[in-house]
Order: structure tokens, then sequence, then C-alpha cells
């Protein structure tokens, strides 16, 4: 929040601008309810009393300072951006491309080679597979080797708190976290092979509807399954099997809505922008959280969400279906 004051100091102080919407607020609020207020906080605020204090709020009083602060910072911002196009140069048509020359490999005389005594009726009769368990430690290893060390070690870490937190904190805030930092390994589960143009080999497999798209889903239920293998121990423990079920289904609905919405989108942005959205939710508003609520289980929760889990399974199914066949 910047400092209080007009001046054209004050404004440029404020670098995202939003000084003046919460200054405005806090000084109509202290002015008509006689309050003495230092900060205002602009967002969704769960509490338990209901008895709220309404006002009618006209906006923010627009003055020069304003409009000149934050054309400074655009001004800055436009010059930080001329800086950096000296140092980039993707779009410069005018940057002379460096040619290394053709290496020349000398011809060299043919050399005979001995026979090995190879002999390929030695060698074992070709037996063809045709199971997804080798699809789903494929599709396992890919995410696991996906991403840095680094965060890998911040998920163990998590992983290993849910085990000695508070079941409560564990499988309301702890849970989405950890889940949250898979979104690089599980946003792109079935969007990878346009996206590296091998679309045409894996559409083109034997039954990939029945192999490699169902292996795929359920890789990403097994990572995600096991990250919460803590939680659904201690959920074990006390016998609170209704919970795992509804902690599954939630599983369930990540893995099916990020392989569905990389289908409809082509790409991995508009889960990731969504599965924030969904995680921000669990934080603010727990009895919101899509793994469900731990104090107090709902079974029309639980049916809405398997319902919502089967109609996504199916669009899935059909849009794969739909692109095989205009291949």
């Amino acid at each position: 929040m910047m400092r209080k004051g007009n001046s054209l100091g004050a404004y440029a102080g404020d670098i995202l601008g939003l000084g003046i919407i919460t200054n405005s607020i806090k000084d109509q609020v202290n002015k008509q309810f006689n309050e003495d207020i230092t900060g205002v906080s602009v967002g969704y605020i769960k509490q338990q009393d209901k008895n709220f204090k309404t006002f009618e709020w006209n906006g923010p009083p627009w003055s020069i300072n304003y409009v000149a602060g934050r054309l400074i910072w655009i001004g800055l911002t436009c010059l930080l951006v001329y800086i950096s196009s000296f140092f980039f140069h993707r779009f410069d048509f005018k940057q002379t491309v460096k040619l290394s020359p053709l290496l020349k490999i000398p011809e060299e005389n043919p050399v005979s080679i001995p026979y090995s005594g190879f002999q390929r009726s030695a060698l074992p009769e070709i037996i063809p597979a045709y199971g997804i368990i080798p699809f789903i430690k494929t599709e396992l290893l890919l995410m696991i080797r996906k991403d840095a060390k680094w965060l890998w070690i911040i998920s163990i870490g998590l992983w290993i708190a849910t085990l000695f937190s508070p079941l409560p904190v564990a499988f309301s805030f702890l849970l989405p976290a950890l889940f949250f930092l898979q979104v690089n390994r599980i946003s792109d589960l079935a969007t990878k092979e346009v996206t590296n143009r091998l679309h045409y080999f894996t559409f083109a497999s034997y039954q990939p509807l029945r192999r490699l798209l169902p292996a795929q889903i359920l890789a990403g239920f097994t990572l995600l399954t096991i990250l919460a293998l803590p939680v659904i121990v201690r959920l074990l423990l006390n016998f609170n099997f209704l919970l795992i079920l509804q902690a599954l289904n939630g599983i369930v609905f990540i893995v099916a809505l990020s392989v569905c919405l990389g289908l409809l989108s082509g790409g991995k942005k508009l889960f990731e922008i969504l599965f924030f959205l969904l995680t921000y939710i669990a934080f603010q508003a727990p009895d919101a959280n899509y793994l469900g609520k731990i104090s107090n289980f709902s079974y029309p929760f639980l049916i809405t969400f398997l319902v919502i889990n089967i109609i996504l399974l199916i669009v899935i199914f059909l849009i794969r279906k739909h692109q095989i066949r205009t291949l």
C-alpha cells in the first residue's frame, strides 16, 4: 500500500497502483463508521460473524498526479523492453546468421568385415505384448524425470509433513499444495505427443484408445495417489473409508480435468490456470475443497464429483476418438 499523500512521489512509489483504491476505501470506512482502521483487505474472506456493515463506494478520486505516476511506470517498462532488445534478437531479421562450413568426410577404401557367425534362427521368438502396463511405467518415468530436482525435494518434504502434521491440516492444506507442485507433470498427460509432433505415430499404434490413453490417465492417477498415500493410510487407521473414497474421487477429477482440458485446448495453460484457482479456493474455503471436507462427509458432494468424473472421462474418449479418425 502506498504511503498517505496525493503527491506525485506518493503515487510513483505505488508500483501496482492499488494504493489509491485501498486508501479510498479506508478513508470512506473511517469517515462513515467513525472507525480508525489503518488498512483494508480486498478479496474473499470467510468469517463466522454474519453481522456485516455495508456501504456504497463510488470509486477512488482520480487526479493528474496518479495518472502521471502510472505513466512513469509505463515509461520505465518500455525503457526496460528497449534495453532488453539489444540482447534479444529473435525477431531482428537484420541480425546476420553465421553458417558453419560443412564438414568434409574423406573417402575411405571399403574394408571387408569377417562373418561373425550371427544366425537369425538363434534369436528368441518375438512374442507380441498388447498390455498397458509398459505404457503406464513409461508415463510414470516421464513424469518423475520431469522438472527440476529441487522441486522433488520440496514435494518429498511436503509428503513427509503429511505424515506428522494434524490430519485436518494435512488433508485440507498440505495435500492440495503437494498436488499443485505436480501441475507441470500432469498438465500435458495427453497433449505431449501433439506438442512434440509424435501423434502421427501414437495415433497409428495398436488400439490407442484402449491402451495408450487409459495408460496416461492411470499413470497420473497413480502418481497423485502415491503422493496422497500418507493421508490415505492415516484415514484408513481412523476407519474413515468414505473420506478415502472422497479423496480418490478428487484425484480422478484432477487427472480427468487435466486430460479433458488438454484435448479441448490443445495445450496445458488452461488447466494450469484452473488448477491454480482450485488450489486457491481449497486454501481460502476448505468447505469447497475438490478433495472434500474432512470435518463433515457429504454424500451429495461425493456423488456430484463422481458424475462429473464420468462425464469428463466420456468426453475424453470421444475427443480422442475423433482426433484419431480425422488424423
